[in-house]
């Protein structure tokens, strides 16, 4: 189970236990009717049909890992489901992506400082790699293999990646964003040679462990406001998504996206595709 998915899992848990103790009823192992319940107070709450399944997810996780058999099978469950789908919808609110033009610009607004190379470096690989946050803060200085054209980086554990496999990933300079230069710079900058390749800056000085993901966010929300962008709207996955619709909008094919993405399911990245190319070929051209 990727971490994300086990913290997203553990908080639901979390919430459901309690709940059922100030009903007095029984969490492990529930029965359908307890559930189905459950599900209720969350759409009278006004959860989204997409947390709402989440929550139902957690709960079958819990007991089937449990041993038990899970009562989210149940047909009053899965019925209650549907109506929550039906009344709150499943529409996940997602945060914009940050394309190459917005990118460039949010850039300029990163200073020169110690803390400015690393940030630059960091968000400008995040961009160029497709690389989810996790993935960035876990890299490492073996993990890269500098060359003429840009950098070949290891993604030893990913989302997708169950196994544990590693996937290698080509990051090219480019004569535009030049990530794989403001990667060296920030290396020189620290003089890192191995181990974690970014690291908390403090007074000045690079400490010797390795950045929380969630950095990334922050990091990224706070030069977008400096841009005068609006931050809410916009978040570490923000780009990940932004190197996609960049691509799709440069006319790179599903199968190349996916292969740099590391997407498993095209349905996923064909959201993005669709997004970029919504004014392309429009059936209205001819008479709007």
């Amino acid at each position: 189970m990727a971490d994300n998915t086990h913290r997203t899992y553990g908080s639901a848990i979390r919430l459901f236990r309690s709940w059922c103790a100030d009903q007095r009823c029984d969490a492990l192992p529930a029965t359908a009717e307890v559930v189905a319940e459950y599900i209720a107070s969350l759409i009278a709450a006004g959860k989204r049909g997409s947390s709402v399944k989440i929550h139902a997810c957690a709960i079958a996780h819990l007991h089937k890992s449990n041993g038990h058999c899970s009562p989210t099978d149940n047909y009053l469950v899965r019925a209650v489901l549907r109506g929550s789908m039906r009344l709150r919808g499943g529409l996940v609110d997602q945060k914009l992506p940050v394309v190459a033009a917005k990118f460039k610009d949010i850039l300029q607004h990163i200073p020169g400082t110690l803390k400015g190379r690393r940030d630059r470096a960091m968000l400008a690989l995040c961009f160029a790699g497709a690389l989810r946050r996790s993935e960035v803060a876990a890299l490492r200085f073996e993990d890269i293999d500098f060359s003429e054209q840009g950098a070949t980086i290891i993604i030893r554990k990913s989302k997708t990646d169950i196994r544990g496999l590693g996937t290698h990933i080509a990051v090219p300079n480019g004569p535009s964003l030049q990530a794989v230069s403001l990667l060296k710079d920030w290396l020189d900058a620290a003089n890192i040679t191995r181990g974690a390749v970014f690291r908390p800056v403090y007074r000045s000085r690079v400490l010797p462990r390795t950045v929380e993901p969630l950095l990334v966010s922050r990091i990224l929300k706070a030069y977008m406001k400096k841009a005068g962008f609006d931050p809410a709207r916009y978040g570490a996955h923000s780009l990940r998504a932004g190197f996609i619709t960049s691509a799709a909008e440069a006319g790179v094919s599903l199968d190349r996206i996916m292969d740099h993405s590391r997407h498993v399911e095209p349905r996923h990245v064909r959201a993005y595709v669709r997004r970029a190319n919504l004014f392309q070929d429009h059936p209205g051209d001819a008479f709007l």
